[in-house]
């Protein structure tokens, strides 16, 4: 009786640890293309961070207030964060799983059971899932259903090769990426040129000295391979031009693939996030400016009002010519007539 029961606990704890050990667990979406991995609670508990981002982490009480992760305080209970999506079509299958302490009362509050798991729909068909203590899933309610759904029956729906990219970079940056993309893709409009065929890309993200930023992209056609190479040319030797300032840029083009690495000083960094702020103040100052100069030049402009015009003054009656009263006598002095003041 004690062995089964202790053999039942064993399964139910297989069930409930995570399917695997790396970054992109077995349950992402079949065809997963790409993976973003965020070490948030490394990110925040670097030096790098504290010392220029504590007016962020300050004012974050935005952030929780307005997060779809009901109950929870991102920058305290979540420790990574790793964003998986197939690339393909409009609205991808796509899953964001966050690794943490999760209590399940919030998340339990009007949430469905589904295979056990509660899942509480918050916005816009989105949904979230308490997959256990330690991992919450996020995404189309369809997309987290079938992720529990391939928990369930063990079944896989990673490439090994990304998975073992994914994990060579976790282990090194705190911020990373991998990516093996469609042939239609198209890259967002700004980028530099020769990014329209990139099938492949590497990133990670170093915060312990500074900021290190290293990356590889892959192009499939050689045209673009020469537009990346001159544009970075371009990039790096405008880099080399500036006197010294923190910033390290190094670039190399080679058989349709770029190497980049980038190394900013966090002496460099303040600076720039110094001028940064000093950009938007003035530029924020130079608006307030502006509108109060055309308010007063609408107000100087504006037509005035037609003035009313006053009532015409009557002209004054001419007052009657008096005459003065007249007798007319005849030869033997008897009155004829007789003419009163005011008569004609």
């Amino acid at each position: 009786m004690l062995r089964r029961f202790a053999f039942a606990a064993l399964l139910v704890s297989a069930r409930l640890a995570p399917a695997a050990d790396g970054p992109v667990p077995d349950f992402a979406p079949p065809g997963t293309r790409a993976v973003i991995g965020l070490h948030l609670r490394s990110v925040i508990d670097s030096s790098l961070v504290k010392s220029l981002g504590a007016d962020m982490l300050k004012n974050a009480g935005a952030w929780n207030a307005s997060s779809s992760l009901p109950g929870i305080d991102p920058l305290k209970d979540i420790d990574d964060v790793v964003v998986t999506t197939t690339m393909e079509g409009d609205h991808p299958p796509s899953l964001v799983i966050c690794r943490g302490r999760f209590r399940g009362e919030e998340i339990g509050k009007g949430a469905v059971m589904y295979h056990g798991v509660p899942i509480r729909t918050v916005k816009d068909g989105d949904a979230v899932a308490l997959l256990d203590p330690g991992t919450i899933l996020a995404g189309a309610v369809k997309d987290v259903r079938a992720a529990i759904d391939r928990r369930e029956s063990q079944a896989t729906g990673r490439s090994g090769e990304l998975a073992t990219r994914a994990a060579e970079l976790s282990e090194r940056y705190a911020i990373w990426g991998v990516g093996s993309l469609p042939a239609d893709f198209h890259p967002p409009a700004g980028g530099p040129d020769g990014l329209n065929s990139l099938d492949r890309f590497d990133f990670g993200i170093a915060l312990t000295q500074g900021l290190e930023l290293a990356a590889t992209l892959h192009v499939r056609k050689a045209e673009d391979a020469q537009k990346l190479s001159a544009a970075m040319q371009f990039v790096q030797m405008m880099s080399k031009s500036q006197p010294d300032n923190g910033t390290k840029l190094e670039t190399h083009v080679d058989n349709g693939t770029l190497t980049l690495s980038l190394a900013v000083t966090e002496d460099a960094l303040r600076k720039a996030i110094q001028q940064q702020g000093a950009m938007i103040a003035q530029a924020f100052a130079n608006g307030m400016a502006q509108g109060q100069r055309t308010r007063a030049q609408a107000k100087a402009t504006a037509p005035a009002s037609p003035a009313v015009p006053a009532p015409a003054a009557s002209a004054p009656h001419s007052a009657p010519v008096l005459k003065e009263t007249k007798i007319i006598s005849d030869d033997e002095g008897a009155s004829v007539k007789v003419t009163l003041p005011g008569k004609r």
